[in-house]
């Protein structure tokens, strides 16, 4: 008799990697930061000298050690601290972003809970497969690479009981569709035929975040991307995420990611 990852397993036909986003960072200047960010994406990160201490929503902090992987569900607020190494105040990580879909319909993170700090077991075969990534030069290795990521984390996955989330997908698409042009919760109540006290509500216990905290890190996220692959002004990069005023851009940007969007770019690009 199957148990009900297996039957989930079963149902599984078809699973696409929409969006694929990698980066890494070795560094001596960034010291112990931290900073709070939601992602649109599954989050895979691993610390190879330093660590991360990771908190997913209001939950506890976990540290990953150096050497350990987190792995963060995209639309839950991750509050990340970089420890740098004691003894060369350095810090090395890398991760990658993913969007993943399966059967054409849902998002696998909302559907299934992973361990959000792995054991040092599970690190040891997905760095290996990080080592991989990294190294490959073409985007079939690296979606090759991925997917064998993504089947090593669905080992260790887990069923989701509550599914919450799914009275959300039209407004988190709403989101990203609009994430652009001024929104306000009216708008996102309007959208999900809803009170705007019940919307609230829900959003809240959905997300562990308010809609407008949100929807500004969804922004700030965005944002990021942008600061680390282009060369477009902050000015501009502000202006195509829904932020018109770049002085209120930056304020945001260092209260959430303690650096202002200059710095953080110097030092993303330059890893």
């Amino acid at each position: 008799m199957y148990n009900t990852l297996e039957v989930r397993i079963l149902k599984i036909k078809k699973a696409e990697i929409r969006y694929l986003f990698q980066n890494q960072i070795s560094n001596n200047t960034l010291g112990d930061t931290c900073h709070t960010k939601v992602l649109p994406w599954l989050s895979i990160a691993q610390a190879l000298e330093g660590s991360y201490e990771l908190r997913l929503g209001n939950g506890p902090f976990q540290s990953t050690g150096e050497g350990g992987f987190f792995v963060a569900p995209s639309h839950i607020q991750q509050t990340i601290m970089h420890r740098a190494n004691q003894e060369t105040g350095r810090i090395h990580c890398r991760w990658v972003f993913l969007d993943v879909v399966v059967n054409d319909t849902y998002r696998l993170d909302e559907w299934f809970t992973f361990p959000s700090v792995l054991r040092p077991e599970e690190s040891a075969e997905l760095g290996r497969l990080f080592n991989g990534l990294f190294e490959a030069t073409t985007a079939f290795a690296r979606y090759a690479y991925c997917y064998q990521i993504l089947d090593q984390l669905f080992r260790l996955a887990v069923p989701k009981d509550d599914h919450s989330l799914e009275k959300l997908q039209g407004t988190l698409e709403y989101i990203r569709n609009h994430y652009a042009e001024p929104i306000t919760v009216a708008d996102l109540a309007r959208n999900a035929c809803m009170s705007q006290s019940n919307f609230f509500a829900l959003f809240k216990k959905g997300l562990d975040i308010s809609p407008m905290a949100y929807i500004n890190h969804y922004r700030l996220s965005l944002a990021v991307e942008q600061l680390t692959r282009s060369n477009r002004s902050i000015q501009e990069i502000a202006h195509s995420v829904g932020i018109n005023d770049p002085l209120y851009f930056s304020r945001m940007f260092e209260k959430v990611y303690h650096t202002s969007p200059r710095r953080y770019r110097k030092v993303y690009m330059n890893r």
